[in-house]
């Protein structure tokens, strides 16, 4: 009884709460409140913010003259950074009282928030954040008319929905408890600009509050602001679910890209929403062009101040003083009543289609492991990020319909007798398979690494049996009334572990008690009523093997016809499996035998009317791409064949040459590792896969300065030390292992190159100091170095003062400079194309057309060191390059990076060239735009190599003959020049490679060449390279546009002269032949190779140098 009536007395003090909180239709609100889409005001008008951004934290000395400021500039609202204490000097409550009062003396709305926790993942972060609310609460009770609480800045520097919608759930009631009532206004995750979080989690943010008065906000920079398409379905997708939003923040350009800032205050305008553009004045680290005023009182205005303030939808033209401070009263009046909580966005369809397991199987083409994450002890406890909607849809673009989730219980049950699964986690399984429902797609889930108490023998027997089916009793209660989308499966791979059979079909004795858990999870699953008495359901065998020990002894549960057999098949092992097995795999007798194996499985089931899903398959990466995209496409190509799907085992793990490295996609970036292969499994099941997987944005740094302490680059562990212990500690922190570093000026430590950003670049910069490569980090250089320089790679005439003078492909300048922006002023004899590739990022081709022009490369960084390579992506027929000079504008060249130890040199014709590989049709012509060499096969082999290159090639030419016996000089006679039409000569003294790659004869086999000419030009060109490089290796080239006798005549000759090299003792001397393009990758114009194509061979002429040099 007393549970009873404390249980009533709850009640009437919630419904008395309520009742306080409840607006009626007669009466105004004391506030803000949220209906909606819309924001309403304390008298019950519509509240559009039109505003602007103040970084009052840091110029507090400013606020008495920006606010007047801001009001004559035709603000209604202005965001005001505040700080809690946790990084810069905490705004105390009479400070805060101050700035309302202000605000509200010129009929400003105030929103307020926590700079702090700006990028942070970290909870605690956030609610730091929201407490210093409750600490300042003085200062906002009574001014929930005229204040609003953004809780904190960009909090959620990742772009993992689930994780903001956590942490916000967690802050808001925090709020809420003190008895704030204000409206609170809540920063989208990704730095703001993942506005796409609020479609997806938004609803479960807004539940938590009980006075449903949360809206929220996306910031607009070079991802959310890029494009109008892209501004519309961040706003929309808010719209779409009810919830209100407004912009926080936007520019009109910034680091990671140009902004439309014009298209977010036009749509902004047409569809009522709120925006606040970033910021009065203050701005430093690079992004000073995102001041708005020249002065606080804003008596001069930059372009980008006058347009928000006087543009056309600028603050002049579209700003409503807030009618709190004109006592205008709503017409009509509004009801205001509290939204109601959402349901689950899940609700799957009840339906049990009538099909047979073999259709049904059919259906599901091809499948993909969410692999090393639900069945890790905890999710990310393997080094994967937490699962997001976002990574299911990036898999459901790119092909496949299908994702089984592995999902481990071991750590998240209770004891005996009832083993209760953990409601969260129970709750955080579903979630998952939600994800992939929604999608249409087909989910499965199982019982994965639970093998150390699913030991079947018959010791073990009644105890295992009794935990599993105590499990699949509630598993097969939450899902039971979910469609036969959802398939479960009872175990994976169940063994004894470390048994001598393990591996092998195990003992009889094992698979008779295999058999006897799959009885009894069936007979479960079967008796817990709704949809599951259809459920499609997998049982494996003895560790889930094809050996026909094991497929011998299943015995399918009752016959039941909705049963499919489980199997695990990475074939061949060798390839697929063993790290030090054969890279190389596609040969006939490779097919063959893989194809007795499925074989083998679709006599003894498939054939017989049992379906079978292969729920694992996969191969290792030994950096041998090609290989692995023919196994992957014939394997799901011939199991389709079979009525066999299959799954690939994909688990997050990325290091190539390494055991279990079986990533395909990288699930923090949401971008694929090797989309090829990928691809190659969609197309191997009869699908369409996605060949442009759509960019994944990268995170923006903080539009705002911070102070920088003195700190030790590198040592990002704090122990004042520079070590390895470092550089394993960064790696962890980008792979997500761990969330922080050790010491507290870790992420100062860690960016390097000085970028304001934490990323691979910096992880190899730092791998460079430690093995003595460079001296020192980038960041530490200053505009005072003495010893500024460029760094010329491929073949320079210098005979010109004004400048360095270059033809051949892939010719490229490199060097550092410190400040902001970068130009180059450049002379072209011809129609020559040029990429710049800043801080490692390629940027958009341009080109300089028989003249001479100075091109802005790049600018809006952020001030500090940064490295650029200026590259020549068209050949020396189309002209020469002469590079006149750099402009750093306010900033200066610093010392020139050292040329890198390893060197190679590329001799060959149009392939070699890229030509057309940027083209999309064999039916193209050619164009200098399409032609780019830094994605060529040779660019792309050097960089996979860490070494430089040298590139000769001309298109058409040939070794004897040019391309259809053209007149014209061969290779012989351009070899000697470093610009061949002004007849300069190379000093080979200046270039020494270790490698030499020749790829030539396909012009020459576009005609039939006489064999003793052909075979003496190939070896006059071998001695040229022996007279100048004794030491260096050469690999001959069979290239992939060969067919027909044309290909057999030079494979041929190319091998005689190998062998006769090898024969004479000259051992360095290696053939290589490229396989035959056949359209499966594409072709480039004039049927040249695609970009594919150009990576495939880089893969493998990459392992070719790799197992003849040891690099």
């Amino acid at each position: 009884m007393k549970k009873v009536v404390s249980l009533v007395c709850m009640l009437v003090m919630l419904a008395s709460l309520l009742a306080t909180f409840t607006v009626g239709a007669a009466s105004p609100v004391n506030g803000f409140q949220v209906s909606g889409t819309k924001l309403l005001d304390a008298n019950g008008n519509e509240f559009v913010m039109r505003g602007v951004n103040h970084a009052h934290t840091w110029y507090k000395s400013e606020l008495k003259t920006t606010i007047p400021a801001l009001a004559k500039a035709g603000c209604n609202a202005v965001r005001i950074v505040l700080s809690n204490g946790e990084q810069w000097t905490k705004d105390s409550a009479s400070e805060v009282s101050n700035i309302i009062s202000l605000c509200e003396q010129n009929k400003m709305i105030a929103i307020l928030e926590v700079h702090d926790a700006t990028g942070y993942n970290d909870e605690a972060s956030l609610l730091a954040a929201a407490n210093y609310f409750v600490d300042i609460k003085s200062a906002l009770v009574g001014k929930e008319d005229t204040v609003i609480i953004n809780i904190a800045n960009e909090w959620g520097g990742t772009w993992d929905s689930a994780a903001w919608a956590s942490g916000y759930k967690k802050a808001i009631p925090v709020i809420r408890n003190a008895g704030l009532t204000h409206t609170i206004l809540v920063d989208s995750t990704g730095w703001g600009q993942y506005g796409a979080c609020v479609k997806e989690r938004g609803k479960e943010v807004f539940a938590v509050d009980v006075l449903k008065n949360t809206m929220f906000a996306v910031h607009m920079y070079g991802y959310a602001g890029k494009d109008e398409a892209t501004i519309k379905s961040m706003i929309e997708g808010a719209q779409s679910q009810g919830l209100a939003i407004c912009v926080g923040e936007f520019g009109w350009n910034h680091s990671d890209g140009d902004v439309d800032e014009e298209a977010i205050m036009r749509y902004c305008q047409e569809k009522n929403v709120g925006w606040l553009a970033w910021s009065w004045k203050g701005n430093g680290g690079g992004v000073e062009y995102l001041d708005m005023a020249y002065d606080w009182a804003g008596n001069s205005l930059s372009e980008w101040g006058n347009n928000v303030v006087n543009g056309p939808n600028g603050l002049k033209n579209t700003s409503v003083i807030c009618s709190v401070f004109t006592g205008v009263t709503p017409t009509p009046t509004t009801t205001l009543a509290p939204t109601p909580i959402p349901t689950s966005s899940s609700d799957p369809d009840s339906g049990m289609r009538d099909i047979s397991a073999i259709d049904f199987v059919k259906d599901i083409k091809i499948g993909w492991n969410l692999g090393n994450t639900l069945d890790a002890p905890t999710e990310t406890g393997w080094g994967n990020p937490r699962t997001t909607k976002a990574m299911i849809d990036k898999v459901k673009e790119m092909g496949f319909n299908a994702v089984r989730v592995p999902v481990t219980w071991d750590t998240h049950i209770g004891s005996a007798p009832s083993y209760k699964i953990d409601e969260a986690w129970l709750n955080r399984v579903e979630e998952v398979v939600n994800y992939v429902i929604d999608n249409d797609m087909y989910a499965i889930i199982n019982v994965h690494h639970d093998n150390t108490w699913i030991i079947p023998t018959y010791a073990n027997e009644e105890q295992s049996k009794e935990k599993l089916v105590k499990l699949w009793e509630q598993i097969a209660d939450r899902f039971k009334d979910y469609s036969d989308y959802l398939v479960f499966e009872t175990m994976n791979e169940p063994r004894v572990i470390g048994s001598p059979t393990e591996w092998t079909g195990g003992t009889y004795e094992n698979r008779d008690v295999i058999n006897k858990f799959n009885l009894a999870v069936v007979n479960t699953i079967r008796a817990s009523g709704g949809n599951n008495a259809k459920r499609f359901i997998m049982v494996p065998t003895n560790a889930a093997t094809s050996l026909d020990v094991a497929l011998n002894d299943l015995v399918i549960p009752n016959n039941d016809d909705r049963v499919i057999v489980s199997i695990h098949a990475y074939s061949p092992y060798f390839f697929a499996m063993d790290v030090n097995g054969t890279s190389n795999w596609g040969s006939d007798y490779d097919k063959t035998s893989l194809s007795y194996e499925l074989d083998a499985i679709y006599n003894r089931f498939v054939k017989n009317g049992r379906a079978v899903i292969i729920g694992e398959f996969g191969t290792i990466d030994k950096n041998n791409l090609s290989s692995r995209v023919a196994h992957a496409e014939h394997y799901a190509k011939e199991a389709a064949a079979r009525g066999i799907t299959v799954f690939w085992w994909d688990n997050g793990y990325y290091y190539p040459g390494e055991a279990e490295t079986y990533a395909l996609l990288n699930r923090y970036t949401l971008k694929w590792y090797y989309p090829e292969i990928a691809q190659a499994l969609v197309r191997g099941a009869g699908g369409n896969p996605s060949y442009t997987p759509s960019p994944t944005p990268t995170k923006s740094s903080m539009p705002t300065p911070s102070p920088t302490p003195s700190v030790l680059y590198g040592d990002v562990n704090g122990d004042g030390k520079v070590n390895s212990t470092d550089l394993t500690t960064l790696k962890r922190f980008l792979l997500r292992i761990i969330d922080e570093f050790p010491s507290p000026n870790g992420r100062i430590a860690a960016d390097v190159n000085g970028d304001k950003k934490i990323t691979s670049t910096d992880l190899t910069l730092m791998n460079r100091y430690l093995l003595h490569i460079i001296d020192k980090f980038p960041v530490e250089g200053t505009p005072d170095d003495n010893n500024p320089g460029i760094l010329y790679n491929g073949r320079f005439d210098f005979s010109d003062p004004k400048g360095a003078k270059c033809a051949w492909s892939g010719s490229n300048v490199e060097l550092n400079f410190y400040g902001t922006e970068a130009s180059a002023t450049i002379k072209s004899t011809g129609e020559n194309w040029f990429q710049a590739i800043v801080d490692g990022n390629p940027l958009p081709p341009f080109s300089v057309n028989t003249t001479t022009s100075t091109v802005k490369l790049v600018s809006g960084l952020t001030e500090g060191n940064h490295s650029l390579v200026l590259w020549k992506r068209t050949e020396a027929s189309l002209g020469e390059a002469q590079f006149l000079g750099f402009d750093f504008g306010s900033g200066k060249l610093l010392s020139a990076p050292n040329p890198l130890e390893r060197k190679i040199e590329f001799i060959g014709d149009s392939i070699t060239c890229a030509y057309g590989n940027e083209g999309t049709s064999k039916e193209q012509s050619f164009t200098p735009r399409n032609e780019n060499s830094y994605l060529s096969y040779a660019a792309i082999t050097a960089r996979n190599l860490n070494a430089s290159s040298n590139i000769v090639a001309w298109s058409g030419i040939g070794l004897t003959t040019n391309y259809g016996g053209a007149a014209g000089p061969v290779m012989l006679d351009r070899y000697p020049y470093t610009l061949p039409y002004s007849g300069v000569e190379w000093d080979f003294s200046k270039y020494v490679p270790q490698v030499v790659v020749i790829n030539l004869g396909t012009n020459d086999f576009s005609i039939t060449p006489d064999k003793t000419e052909f075979i003496t030009a190939y070896k006059t060109l071998i001695g040229q390279v022996r007279k100048n490089y004794p030491d260096a290796h050469v690999f001959c080239c069979i290239g992939p546009m060969l067919w027909g006798t044309g290909l057999d005549s030079c494979r041929s000759y190319v091998t005689e002269i190998v062998n006769d090299y090898n024969k004479k003792g000259d051992s360095k001397v290696y053939l290589v032949e490229f396989p035959q393009q056949n359209g499966s990758t594409g072709y480039g114009e004039d049927w040249h190779p695609s970009l594919a194509t150009h990576e495939l061979m880089a893969d493998q002429l990459t392992e070719e140098i790799k197992s003849k040099l040891g690099w």
